[in-house]
């Protein structure tokens, strides 16, 4: 199998703690022949700790899902009955942002 970078990376980043290292691409091809999915092995290499760190300044992984809470909150907050779980949940993922 041939592993496609971009996808690789996108899974990879989706954890938050950054881009792949070649280390972490080279274990993904090896991994994805052993059968893995993409998203197995994405995660088995940020377990390894093969990631970047985020660099300074730069966005963080969870600001575009807490924007988007943010807005359909507003839209919603009276007439959706999850809300105030919706806003745990924002809560949740701003602290969680402040501990990276």
């Amino acid at each position: 199998m041939t592993m496609d970078r971009d996808t690789f990376h996108d899974y990879v980043v989706a954890h938050g703690c950054g881009a792949p290292t070649e280390t972490a691409y080279a274990t993904g091809v090896q991994l994805l022949a052993q059968g893995d999915d993409y998203a197995t092995a994405a995660a088995e290499v940020v377990a390894r700790g093969m990631t970047e760190e985020l660099a300074e300044g730069a966005a963080h992984p969870l600001d575009e899902q807490i924007r988007f809470l943010q807005e359909f909150l507003k839209d919603v907050a009276d007439s959706n009955p999850y809300s105030t779980r919706l806003h745990s949940i924002l809560c949740t993922l701003r602290a969680l942002k402040e501990d990276k």
